[in-house]
């Protein structure tokens, strides 16, 4: 397994990402966010340093969750950025996962939208970069956020919950089987310092970007024996 931290804002503190990211740790990016650059500079910078062996990037995020066949085509277009990262630079190993969190519990996104969208997707990716759906598909790898729960091939990212306020060895020991582990609290995406600070300030107004120690006290949680 992989550990790795999820700077889902990332591209709103690159400079703290490229100087202090803990070397020899996954890393996770999204691209498109509205409020926010295209995150896409932020893996090319991973990538660039040497330091991130492995990344996972989200192409499209929306708030409803709610992705249609319009989705395609911008998922497609963010799929050739990181297929061109992958060709320059070989030594790194990505993933890319078209859509963060696909539908909810009460409305799923269709499998049969899933299986055109990682169709589209293969056709421009290289065999090399891996593809990530949202949810349990068969013979791929799949992300869970936050849970126990989970089978086969998978991700699992804190995303959603803050691990500094969470047993983390309860869900190292859930998913010994991962193939990347992520960490990630509220201030990673600019939204302060535990999920008792969130507030609904708009994505382009945030400011609680994460700082040095920030990443050094994810890395330690992570490594941590269990």
């Amino acid at each position: 397994m992989k550990y790795g931290i999820d700077y889902l804002g990332g591209v709103n503190y690159r400079e703290v990402i490229k100087k202090h990211h803990p070397r020899g740790m996954a890393a996770g990016v999204l691209c498109r966010a509205s409020g926010w650059r295209n995150g896409i500079t932020v893996a090319r910078d991973l990538a660039k340093g040497g330091r991130c062996p492995v990344i996972r990037v989200h192409g499209l995020w929306h708030d409803s969750h709610n992705f249609t066949i319009m989705d395609l085509e911008p998922a497609r277009e963010q799929a050739i950025r990181v297929a061109r990262l992958a060709e320059k630079f070989p030594e790194t190993k990505f993933f890319y996962s078209p859509w963060l969190e696909p539908g909810t519990r009460q409305r799923p996104c269709p499998l049969s939208l899933l299986r055109k969208c990682k169709k589209r997707m293969r056709s421009v990716l290289p065999k090399e970069v891996k593809v990530v759906m949202g949810r349990q598909m068969p013979h791929g790898i799949s992300e869970v956020h936050h849970t126990i729960f989970g089978y086969g091939k998978l991700i699992f990212s804190f995303d959603g919950e803050d691990m500094f306020d969470s047993d983390v060895d309860m869900y190292k020991k859930c998913h010994t089987d991962a193939l990347q582990f992520y960490g990630w609290a509220p201030i990673f995406n600019g939204k302060g310092y535990t999920t008792e600070s969130i507030s609904r300030t708009a994505r382009v107004k945030r400011g609680y970007w994460p700082r040095k120690r920030h990443l050094k006290e994810v890395a330690k949680l992570l490594r941590k024996p269990i």
